[in-house]
């Protein structure tokens, strides 16, 4: 991410070497970050610069007066910056009686985010280092403690329809442990992000989703990722085992006097209760609350932008719709798929490329049978548009692993992860249990590329199929290209 910063100071020409080595020791704490800053040499500049970009943070020197006189006070400069939404961090080298109620004014707004001793930026010492990288953290979503260098890969593991309650746990923590070895061997360190594109339980009850929670826990410990939950590095949609039926069909459940005044209950053709269907996703929300932390986009889907300054952006969308007359609807809504187009659709010219990927439980594109959602043409704002296009989506639901680069009206690739846990008669023919793991490869801190590499269990062993692997490159545009024929 390409970071402007704004700085106004009446002494930039002996302070320019020293601000530009702090940013750089300010831009080590924050890897995938560069600042680029920009002076106000004369009072006059300030308001057709800040006219000219926009300024993601600016440093106000505490005292302008001494050299472009008393009418360019720190109150003039503050006035201006904060009318352009900027935030800012005063730096004093020396300050009297005379400007100290101005700095303090300052100091109250809401905009003001640090004061810093021009000594200690001078001398880089860690505290206003740590202070400039805090506030730029939090005013554009970075993750300050993100494990990257400029051409290490990121890794996204992808697990899919784990089902607990519908398979035999005794073997659960050994397997797991074991699916963590394996993770380690791929990824090397910690990997960086884990998604579980649905599936999570059988039937969607509370104890199956407390189970799933254990072995969330149990799978990040061992792999050592995150140490906090929940975590903005979880992403989880819910599929259509997630949907606790008995919910579904209370909205139907009728109520009258029996003999002896005893309760009698009944199951209406028609919905009694409207209220009750949402329920059915409850102990998800629950589970999803635990352990991610998203901004959402309605109950079930979000966004997710904090990552932005390493070129990716994620979001979830729901692709399961209780229904109280049958099985859960494979399907989307419209209003929310345009509600998580708008938080995608982002100003990337501080990030090229900048790839989005999201999760679903159910293939986003027309496929046959129940594989896909029924109304995929809802999907399309994510795939076609120019601002805001998807690169690569993740799903689950078929429990069986493969991903595909798809181009038909739309350059997309996905992703579909088994299950890891399921036997053999939950899945198709000859597949395997197994997992993926996403490689983001990068260059020069910039996406580069794609490898997938998919695990499956064989004879009691956790291995990387070598002829499953596919490697995409990014084009410029947030999109993969098609590999060339094998």
């Amino acid at each position: 991410m390409k970071l402007d910063i704004l700085i106004v100071d009446d002494e930039t020409s002996a302070r320019r070497a020293g601000y530009k080595a702090f940013f750089e020791e300010v831009c080590k704490r924050l890897q995938g970050v560069d600042i680029t800053p920009h002076f106000v040499e004369v009072p006059e500049m300030l308001a057709p610069m800040l006219g000219a970009r926009t300024y993601a943070f600016a440093l106000i020197d505490a005292v302008l007066t001494d050299n472009w006189g008393e009418d360019f006070s720190i109150n003039w400069a503050v006035k201006q910056i904060t009318s352009s939404s900027i935030y800012f961090a005063i730096v004093s080298k020396q300050w009297d009686a005379a400007n100290t109620m101005q700095i303090d004014e300052c100091l109250q707004l809401l905009e003001c985010k640090a004061f810093m001793k021009w000594g200690e930026v001078e001398n880089l010492d860690i505290y206003p280092i740590a202070q400039l990288g805090k506030a730029l953290s939090e005013r554009h979503g970075i993750d300050n403690g993100f494990p990257s260098t400029d051409d290490s890969s990121i890794f996204i593991v992808q697990l899919s329809d784990p089902q607990f309650g519908g398979f035999n746990k005794d073997n659960v923590k050994l397997e797991t442990a074991r699916i963590a070895e394996a993770i380690l061997g791929c990824t090397i360190s910690s990997p960086h992000f884990l998604a579980i594109s649905g599936d999570i339980t059988e039937h969607g009850t509370e104890q199956q989703f407390s189970d799933a929670e254990v072995w969330v826990h149990e799978l990040c410990k061992r792999i050592g990722f995150p140490d906090k939950f929940p975590s903005r590095r979880i992403f989880l949609t819910p599929g259509n085992h997630d949907v606790t039926m008995q919910l579904v069909a209370a909205g139907r459940v009728s109520l009258s006097k029996g003999v002896d005044d005893t309760p009698k209950f009944g199951l209406s053709d028609s919905l009694i209760h409207s209220s009750l269907p949402d329920l059915a996703l409850h102990y998800y929300r629950q589970f999803a609350s635990k352990l991610s932390n998203h901004l959402m986009v309605g109950k079930d889907s979000w966004t997710e932008t904090q990552f932005r300054h390493l070129g990716l952006v994620f979001y979830g969308v729901s692709t399961v719709q209780p229904d109280p007359f049958m099985w859960p609807k494979r399907r989307v809504d419209p209003k929310i798929v345009a509600e998580v187009w708008d938080n995608l659709n982002l100003e990337t010219d501080q990030c090229e490329p900048l790839l989005r990927i999201g999760i679903g439980h159910h293939c986003p594109l027309s496929a046959s049978g129940d594989k896909s959602i029924e109304n995929d043409d809802a999907m399309g704002m994510l795939f076609n548009s120019a601002n805001a296009r998807t690169g690569l989506f993740l799903y689950g639901h078929v429990h069986q692993g493969e991903v595909k680069y798809q181009s038909d009206s739309f350059r997309l690739v996905t992703s579909q992860a088994s299950t890891a846990t399921k036997p053999a008669g939950s899945r198709p023919e000859d597949s395997l249990r197994g997992f993926t793991i996403l490689e983001i490869c990068r260059k020069s801190r910039k996406i580069d590329g794609l490898k997938a590499h998919i695990f499956e269990w064989n004879n009691n062993k956790i291995t990387k199929n070598a002829s499953k692997m596919k490697v995409f490159k990014l084009h410029h545009d947030g999109m993969f290209l098609e590999p060339p024929p094998t």
